[in-house]
Parts: structure tokens; C-alpha cells; sequence
């Protein structure tokens, strides 16, 4: 158990999002939202003026010297006041200045979400600002995706797009305008991320994923990556999740429709894979459809709209952010969501298959069909 003087030494916080008022004479409330306020008894008015001075900048023992002046309570009288309302979510106490956890305002805000979540903000920030992040293909969804992990205090990010903005893509892809329409679209969102924040070790890379080695080449001392590839469909996530596979990167695969998006995770060694869900999804009409795209001239339009693509976007790194920080078990689960519904659906489950070719260990030559449909080099 710590001693008193180590008490002392913290920085209890009411954590930013909590106003602290008054209720009638006898009651202090905290809270805002209609789902987390709590009442107190307060005759005296005494807890309202301790909660007044947690700040998150005064230690233990300025507070306690502080509120000795007006009212007698012993310390461990207000040790247990803190301990509910940190059970509560209400009260984070620090071992460091809120001041000084955050060397940028802008993710106060952050912080004060991640501890009003019961989180550890300053350790989470710590976390963001090392990880290495590559994004497969920088159009509507990787480029939202990009800016939202960039927002989120994400410091390193590799982009891998060989295209040019076209005037089409300027419906959903709003980091890009007019002007910069025939440019690269990862140097226009290089322009755009360091714009807003020069601390963002953005690189760029214009090579267009073919094959395995490319991928190994572009997802090599990364920590994560992000498939945001459309084409060609199936082969480009196939060609991802043997790279990832290879190096043990944990990875997202997203793609969309007019309706509905979806989403699925991988962790090498402990998940299946985008082969193991292709080869349990593997049926006469699937190699059909296949054959049909593969052989059809017909270039379709993207059927999306913007309120749709940020949806998406925010929806993928929202569920990336909750496995990152371990809160859910999000593998083997196929995500689907729709944008009508405004619903997310386990849409289809899914395991590591013995037989996959990139993570199975059998010599069974099960979806062999399949993969000559969608082979990858």
C-alpha cells in the first residue's frame, strides 16, 4: 500500500467532461449527460468545494492543505471520496500533471474521453504516438482513415496509392479539391496531414501492390496495416494478408458497397485469415461470380456518397481503436454495416482453416478451384 506522502505526490482530476454544480441546498451534483450524473449529499457544501480543486494540475497534498483551511477532514476521509467517484469514471488520479500529459492542447480532448472511459489517456496518447501504421490505397476510405488515425495522435503512417485524383473521386474523397485534380492523391494527403499537423511522420509510396513482395516491400517495420485496396478485388486482399501473415502483422480489410460496408481483422497465429474466410465462403456460385467479374469489360461507377464513405471510415477505425487498446475480441467475425439501418451486424463467422493456404498447416488441397480463380504471386 502506498504511503501517505506517495498520496501527496498525485493529481486527482475531475475528469474535463464533468460540470460540478450545486443541486438545491443539500445535494452536489457531477456530470452532465443524462446517463452518468451522480448526487451527493452536501449539506455543508464541502464536497462541492473539493471537487472544485481537482484540476488534474494540483497534487494530493495541495488539494488536502487547501481544503484543511475551510473544512476538517483527515485524508483518508477524502482518499475514500475519490475512490467512488474513480469507480464512477468521474475522478482520474494521475501520477503526472494533466498539464503535462499532452505536449499539444489539441488532444486534450482526447485524454479527457479516454479517462471518462475509465482509460489510462496519458498511457494511451504514449501508446498512438509510437505505433507504425501503413494504409493500402489512399482514395475515400484510406485517405479518411488516414486523417482520422493522424487526429487520433498517430505519428507514424506510411500511404501506398500509384494513383492520380481524378475529378470523379472529389464526391468522397474530400481531403482533395479541384486544384489538385491529375496530382498524386498520397502527396496530396501528405499536403493535407502535415498542413494540419507537422509532427506527423508521414511517407508516401507510389508503388501499386501486385504482388506478395510488394506488399512485404510497403508493410516491412510496421506494426499495423490497413488494406484499403478495391483492385483487383479478392487478389489484392489475398496478396495483403500473405504479406502481413509473413511478418506477423496484425491487419484490417475494409471494402464497400451502395448499402453497406464491411470489415474483418486478422492477427497472425491467433485468428484466421482472408484465405481461411474466402475458402469457408468457396461454392460454385461464388467462383461464378468471380469468373463474371474477371471477364467482363463493364468499369462500374463507386455507388457511394460522402455522408456514407466518412460513415464507413470512422466506423473501421473506431472498431481498429477498440482492438488496439485490447477492449474487444474482434477476430474470426466478419463486420458488416449498414448504412440504411445505421446498424453493425457479426455478419458471417469465420476460423483459421487447417487446409488455408497461408496460415493452414495440412497438405489437403481443398479450394484449389478457388485459388486458381485468384491466384497470387
Amino acid at each position: 500500500m502506498a504511503t501517505k506522502s506517495a498520496f501527496r505526490q498525485l493529481y486527482p482530476m475531475l475528469n474535463k467532461d464533468k460540470l460540478v454544480y450545486r443541486f438545491g441546498n443539500t445535494v452536489t451534483r457531477v456530470g452532465t449527460d443524462d446517463n452518468d450524473v451522480l448526487s451527493i449529499r452536501d449539506p455543508t457544501s464541502k464536497w462541492y468545494y473539493l471537487l472544485t480543486l481537482l484540476d488534474g494540475n494540483k497534487t494530493l497534498g495541495q488539494i488536502y492543505d487547501l481544503f484543511n483551511k475551510s473544512y476538517d477532514t483527515t485524508l483518508h476521509d477524502i482518499l475514500a471520496v475519490l475512490a467512488k467517484l474513480e469507480k464512477e469514471n468521474a475522478v482520474t488520479v494521475l501520477k503526472h500533471s494533466f498539464a503535462s500529459l499532452s505536449a499539444h492542447p489539441r488532444f486534450n480532448s482526447d485524454l479527457t474521453y479516454y479517462f471518462s472511459e475509465g482509460l489510462n489517456g496519458g498511457d494511451i496518447l504514449k501508446k498512438m504516438s509510437t505505433v507504425k501504421i501503413a494504409v493500402l490505397g489512399a482514395g475515400g476510405g484510406g485517405s479518411q482513415i488516414v486523417l482520422q488515425l493522424a487526429n487520433m495522435g498517430v505519428k507514424h503512417i506510411h500511404v501506398v496509392d500509384p494513383d492520380n485524383i481524378d475529378e470523379s473521386n472529389l464526391n468522397r474523397q474530400f481531403l482533395f479539391t479541384k486544384g489538385q485534380v491529375g496530382q498524386k492523391k498520397v502527396d496530396a494527403l501528405s499536403k493535407f496531414i502535415n498542413d494540419r499537423d507537422s509532427s506527423v511522420d508521414l511517407t508516401i509510396s507510389y508503388r501499386r501492390i501486385r504482388t506478395v513482395q510488394d506488399a512485404l516491400h510497403e508493410t516491412a517495420n510496421c506494426d499495423w496495416a490497413f488494406c484499403a485496396l478495391d483492385e483487383p478485388p479478392y487478389i489484392s486482399q489475398r496478396i495483403v494478408n500473405r504479406a502481413c501473415y509473413l511478418q506477423k502483422i496484425p491487419s484490417v480489410y475494409a471494402f464497400s458497397s451502395r448499402d453497406s460496408a464491411k470489415l474483418f481483422f486478422v492477427h497472425p497465429g491467433k485468428s484466421g485469415c482472408a484465405d481461411c474466410l474466402l475458402l469457408q465462403n468457396n461454392s460454385d456460385g461464388f467462383r461464378k461470380m468471380i469468373v463474371g467479374l474477371q471477364s467482363s469489360n463493364f468499369t462500374p461507377m463507386t455507388p457511394t456518397i460522402s455522408p456514407n464513405m466518412t460513415l464507413e471510415a470512422s466506423w473501421i477505425v473506431r472498431r481498429w481503436l477498440d482492438d488496439f487498446l485490447n477492449r474487444k475480441n474482434l477476430t474470426n467475425i466478419l463486420f458488416r454495416f449498414d448504412f440504411n439501418r445505421m446498424e453493425e451486424d457479426p455478419f458471417k463467422k469465420f476460423k483459421q482453416m487447417p487446409e488455408c493456404p497461408t496460415c493452414g498447416e495440412s497438405t489437403d488441397k481443398a479450394g484449389d478451384d478457388l485459388w486458381k480463380l485468384i491466384s497470387i504471386k
